[in-house]
C-alpha cells in the first residue's frame, strides 16, 4: 500500500533550493541569499528604526513604521525557519516521496478528486503571491502620487543625496521581492504538505472502512488493519515534524497579524485618511486576513480528518471475529487515532478555525479600544 503518488511538493522545494537555505542550494545562491540580502534586511531595520526615532509620531506614520518592521521580520522568520530546518524540511520531502499511499489507491475517480485539490492548492498558492506582487507594485506607486514618500517603505532618507536614495529604494524592492520568493518556497511548502496530510487521513479512512471481519476473512481483514496501523503510525511522525518545523513560526505570524489588523482597522474605521492610504490600509488588511486564514483552515482540515478517524475505526465489526490479534490490534489504534492531531505555536497557540475567528475579535477588539481613547 506504500506505493508512490506524485510528488507535489516538489514545486515548493525547488524555490527552497533556489534561497540558498537548502543544504542542497549553490553556492552562489548561499552566498547571496546570507551575504547579500541578510545583511540588507538588517540595514533596513535600522534605517525604519531612526526613522522613527527621528520623526514626529503620529497612527499613520506608526502604521507605516509597523509595516515596515513587520515585512523586515517576515522575511527573517522565513529564512530563519528554512536554515534552522533545512534537514528536516529534507526529511519530511524524502517520506513523503517515499511511503505515502497513491491516490487512486481506493479508486480513479478518488484519485482524480485529490489530484485536483492539490491542483487547486497549488493555484490558491500562485494567487496569494500574485496579491503580494501586486502589493509591492501599491507600495511602489504610492511613492509616485504621493511626492512626501521617496521610497515604498517608510525610513531614513538622506535628504540631499539622490544616488543613496536610489540604492535604498532597490534595496527595499528587491527584498520585498524576496518575500515573495519565501512565500513559494516555504509558505507553499506548508499547504501543500497539510492538504496532502489531510488526503492521506481520508485514504486511511475509506481503507478501514473496507475492512470485513468474521466468516473467513479475518486473514485479509488482519493484514489491511496491520498496514493501516503502521502508516497511521508514519503519518503522525510526519506531522509532528511539521510541528517541530512551524511552531516558532506560527507564534511570530500570530502577534504579528494581531497587530497588524488592530492597527488597520483603527485606521479604516476611526481616523480619515487620504484615499490612497485608505486603499492601501484595505488591500494590506484583506490579503494578510486571508493569506493567515488560509493557514489555519488547512491545519484545521487535518484536525478534523484525524477526529473522523476514530469514528471509522470504532465502526469496524470487531464483535464479528474471536481473534484476539485482530481485536488488540484494533484497540492500539483506536487508542493512537485519540491522541489529538494539532499544529501548535510554541505549544500554546493552537492553529485551527476558531483561533483564527479569535485572532479576528482580538485585532477588532484592540481597534475599537484604541477608537475609544482618541
Amino acid at each position: 500500500m506504500s506505493a508512490k503518488s506524485k510528488n507535489y511538493l516538489s514545486f515548493p522545494i525547488g524555490f527552497i533550493e533556489g534561497s540558498g537555505l537548502s543544504s542542497t542550494s549553490k553556492l552562489y545562491r548561499k552566498i547571496l541569499s546570507l551575504g547579500v540580502f541578510l545583511p540588507m534586511t538588517f540595514v533596513l531595520l535600522y534605517l525604519i528604526i531612526r526613522k522613527f526615532r527621528e520623526e514626529k509620531r503620529d497612527v499613520l506614520m506608526i502604521a507605516e513604521v509597523f509595516e515596515a518592521i513587520t515585512t523586515c521580520a517576515h522575511l527573517l522568520q522565513r529564512k530563519y525557519v528554512m536554515f534552522m530546518h533545512r534537514k528536516l524540511i529534507k526529511e519530511v520531502n524524502k517520506d513523503r516521496d517515499e511511503n505515502f499511499w497513491k491516490y487512486d489507491l481506493i479508486s480513479t475517480e478518488m484519485g482524480l478528486s485529490f489530484e485536483r485539490q492539490m491542483i487547486i492548492c497549488t493555484r490558491i498558492i500562485k494567487v496569494v503571491v500574485s496579491g503580494g506582487v501586486f502589493t509591492v507594485i501599491l507600495f511602489c506607486l504610492t511613492t509616485v502620487f504621493d511626492r512626501s514618500k521617496v521610497v515604498p517603505l517608510m525610513c531614513w532618507t538622506p535628504e540631499d543625496n539622490k544616488l543613496l536614495t536610489a540604492v535604498i529604494y532597490i534595496m527595499q524592492v528587491l527584498i520585498m521581492l524576496e518575500i515573495m520568493w519565501a512565500l513559494l518556497s516555504l509558505d507553499s511548502f506548508y499547504l501543500l504538505m497539510c492538504t496532502d496530510l489531510r488526503i492521506q487521513f481520508l485514504l486511511l479512512q475509506k481503507t478501514i472502512q473496507s475492512v470485513k471481519l468474521g466468516e473467513g476473512s479475518d486473514t485479509k481483514g488482519l493484514v489491511k488493519i496491520i498496514d493501516c496501523t503502521k502508516h497511521h503510525k508514519f503519518l503522525l511522525r510526519i506531522h509532528g515534524k511539521i510541528n517541530t518545523i512551524f511552531s516558532s513560526y506560527f507564534i511570530m505570524l500570530y502577534l504579528v497579524t494581531v497587530a497588524c489588523a488592530s492597527m488597520h482597522s483603527y485606521i479604516i474605521l476611526f481616523k480619515s485618511p487620504s484615499l490612497g492610504d485608505s486603499i492601501k490600509s484595505v488591500c494590506y488588511l484583506s490579503g494578510m486576513l486571508f493569506q493567515v486564514g488560509l493557514y489555519f483552515v488547512i491545519t484545521s482540515n487535518i484536525e478534523i480528518e484525524a477526529e473522523n478517524l476514530c469514528e471509522e475505526i470504532y465502526n469496524i465489526n470487531w464483535e464479528g471475529t474471536t481473534n484476539l490479534k485482530i481485536r488488540k490490534h484494533i484497540l492500539f489504534m483506536l487508542m493512537k487515532a485519540q491522541e489529538p492531531v494539532s499544529i501548535t505555536g510554541g505549544g500554546m497557540l493552537h492553529v485551527n478555525r476558531n483561533e483564527y475567528v479569535g485572532l479576528v475579535r482580538l485585532a477588532y477588539s484592540i481597534a475599537t479600544i484604541l477608537g475609544g481613547m482618541t
